[in-house]
Formats: structure tokens, C-alpha cells, sequence
């Protein structure tokens, strides 16, 4: 009698373990679909954050010009246009250095030709 009472008690704590370990499952798939739901929805908003980070720094660069202040590209050309000035610059003082040496040498030859 005592083992059929206590089969009966191991029986009842194995339903409720059961039915708790059954609970517990639904418990997890209501979490895991609204996890899934909520992924979801930050994935659909991720083009919309693009495009207001995109907006938000197109209004800041347009400030920073109304400011004056020159934007990197405007800054990159600014640089390659000094360079190229620069460049220039060097080719002509090397001209007219060439031409005075050949000046100071036709003048150095001519009076060199007087004193003859």
C-alpha cells in the first residue's frame, strides 16, 4: 500500500513537473517570437536612421559653409591647387635662373671679346 502511495506522489510531482517544464516552453516561444518581432522592427528602421544621419550631417556641412569654413573635399582641392601653383612656380624660377646664368655668362664672354 505504502509503494502505490508513493507512486501515486511520484506520479502527481512528475504531472507537475511536466506541466511546469510544458509552461516553461511556452514561456520561451512567446520570448523568442517577440524577440524575433522586436529584431525585426530595428532591422526595418536601420535605412530610415541611414538617411537621418545622412540628412543631419548634409545640414551641418551646409552650416559650417554659411559659417565659411571649408569642407575636407573643398580643403583636398584647395591643396591640390597650391601644389600645382607651387609646381608651376618652381618650373619658372628655374627658367628664369637658366636665363640669367646665360645672360651672366654672354655678358662674362662679351666682356671678355672688349678687353681683347
Amino acid at each position: 500500500m505504502s509503494q502505490k502511495i508513493n507512486f501515486k506522489k511520484t506520479k502527481e510531482k512528475m504531472d507537475k513537473i511536466v506541466a511546469q517544464a510544458k509552461d516553461s516552453v511556452k514561456v520561451l516561444d512567446a520570448l523568442q517570437k517577440e524577440g524575433l518581432a522586436r529584431a525585426r522592427s530595428i532591422i526595418h528602421q536601420i535605412p530610415a536612421r541611414d538617411v537621418a544621419h545622412k540628412l543631419t550631417n548634409e545640414k551641418i556641412v551646409s552650416s559650417l559653409k554659411k559659417l565659411g569654413l571649408a569642407t575636407r573635399s573643398e580643403v583636398r582641392e584647395l591643396e591640390k591647387k597650391v601644389e600645382e601653383l607651387a609646381s608651376e612656380l618652381r618650373t619658372q624660377i628655374s627658367q628664369v635662373t637658366k636665363a640669367a646664368r646665360k645672360a651672366q655668362k654672354k655678358n662674362k664672354d662679351d666682356g671678355a671679346d672688349a678687353n681683347a
